[in-house]
């Protein structure tokens, strides 16, 4: 076989392959891909602070305020959840003209422990978050539901995995895609498993 075709040839399955297993960076509420259990995340005890070793490259909120906000309204179908139980988290419209918020994936879930919030999210990589508006009509918003188990509780952004295992305890799920250039950062809702 002549060289350069045989180098071409190499070359283009290279491309096509890569092409095959590349990751999908498009956000979505719910897919399949199976959560990476890492060895941070089945810490012995789980009671003290979170073994989750990159959370710092993960967003940071500290203004945070609790189920309402400019017309946005956040709310759980249920305040406490049994482990392996579902649990949907909304984010509605109550206002009487058009809310604009980012996407979807802009969310985190930390769990409270002492009296510090801590993620229960990491990424090893800094996540580039879109600035894409998505606009909600009056009563409408967004659902994402999670079942309170380490596979159902994957987070619908590539990149992110969990860090510590679901136990029992009080953990509040955060929105951070407030479109505004004001002093609040997120809206959240608590809920506690038991």
């Amino acid at each position: 076989m002549d060289r350069r075709k045989f180098v071409a040839q190499i070359c283009t399955g290279s491309v096509l392959i890569s092409g095959c297993i590349s990751t999908n960076n498009t956000p979505s509420m719910r897919d399949n891909t199976p959560i990476k259990d890492t060895d941070r995340g089945t810490n012995a005890d789980n009671n003290g602070t979170p073994n989750c070793s990159e959370v710092d490259r993960f967003e940071r909120v500290d203004n945070v305020v609790y189920s309402e906000h400019n017309g946005l309204q956040i709310q759980s179908n249920r305040d406490s959840v049994s482990l392996g139980d579902d649990i949907a988290i909304s984010l509605v419209n109550i206002s009487n003209s058009e809310k604009g918020t980012g996407h979807n994936g802009k969310y985190t879930i930390e769990k409270k422990i002492g009296s510090e919030w801590h993620p229960i999210y990491e990424s090893k990589e800094q996540i580039l978050w879109t600035s894409v508006e998505k606009i909600h009509k009056p009563g409408s918003g967004f659902t994402w539901e999670f079942n309170l188990s380490r596979e159902g509780m994957k987070h619908s952004m590539d990149g992110l995995t969990l860090c510590q295992n679901i136990i029992k305890g009080t953990y509040r799920f955060i929105y951070f895609g407030i479109n505004e250039e004001r002093r609040v950062q997120a809206i959240a809702e608590e809920f506690t498993v038991e």
